[in-house]
């Protein structure tokens, strides 16, 4: 977002472009400039914050098939007063960028389907962009998709695959997914009296949420925990919070795969 600060060619003395460079060569058809002066005018760098200014510039770039432009300009429809929070456009944005691959494009359309915002509710839908953003490592994505199997919304119930979804999640480092892991492993399990281990995982993944988390999740994750926490022993509480210490996110490619 932040790229008109760096540095380019021009007969200007100053090290860095000013705002009338960036708009002359957006007007004379850089094909990186528009994107620029959206952004400053999203920011008010320098001058008066102004998101119809920005909404136009991004779409001079989005119309070119620029897929930067075309997912900042569904955000910009799908936030601001200014545009009333204009869901139709947004999804309209949004389409074109998840079509060209964005992740994050492909998990706002996810949600948006999910939601029913934009386009009729479609859990189908929701699952299709949902899977897309998730295989390219959108932890927020694969959490949802872990809810999605969970409830047998737009996809068969599947467990197996609710876990393995939320566990990619978690192992980024997403808190919410963390914490939705434990709920889910211990309502998965909670039956079985042959699963200590499982258990001791599920109270790890509460240990390591509990501080990241807010809101009603916040409110939530101790009384969890201490659930958890009757299947287990002193020690293996113990064990579990040692685990929890040891924990290190894996990079998004890596629990993606």
């Amino acid at each position: 977002m932040f790229g008109f600060f760096a540095k380019r060619q021009s007969t200007n003395t100053h090290p860095y472009p000013t705002f009338q460079d960036i708009l002359n060569d957006a007007m004379i058809g850089n094909a990186e400039a528009p994107i620029r002066v959206a952004e400053i005018y999203c920011l008010g760098a320098g001058v008066k914050q102004n998101p119809v200014e920005a909404a136009a510039w991004y779409k001079r770039a989005a119309e070119s098939g620029d897929v930067r432009a075309q997912f900042a300009l569904g955000n910009l429809y799908a936030g601001e007063k200014e545009f009333h929070e204009d869901s139709s456009k947004a999804f309209t944005w949004w389409t074109r960028a998840a079509e060209q691959g964005l992740k994050e494009a492909q998990y706002n359309l996810a949600v948006a389907y999910c939601d029913g915002r934009g386009p009729a509710r479609d859990f189908a839908a929701c699952a299709k962009w949902c899977r897309r953003a998730a295989d390219q490592g959108h932890s927020d994505a694969q959490l949802l998709l872990g809810h999605l199997y969970r409830g047998g919304q737009g996809l068969r119930h599947d467990d197996s695959e609710a876990l393995k979804w939320t566990l990619r999640a978690a192992d980024q480092g997403n808190a919410v997914a963390q914490h939705t892991l434990a709920a889910m492993v211990y309502d998965i399990f909670n039956d079985r009296d042959d699963c200590n281990d499982v258990y001791v995982e599920a109270y790890m993944w509460s240990s390591i949420a509990h501080k990241k988390l807010w809101g009603e999740t916040q409110a939530a994750a101790p009384k969890v925990r201490s659930v958890i926490a009757k299947r287990l022993t002193p020690e293996q509480i113990a064990e579990a919070e040692r685990r929890a210490r040891d924990w290190r996110p894996m990079a998004a490619f890596q629990a993606g795969r």
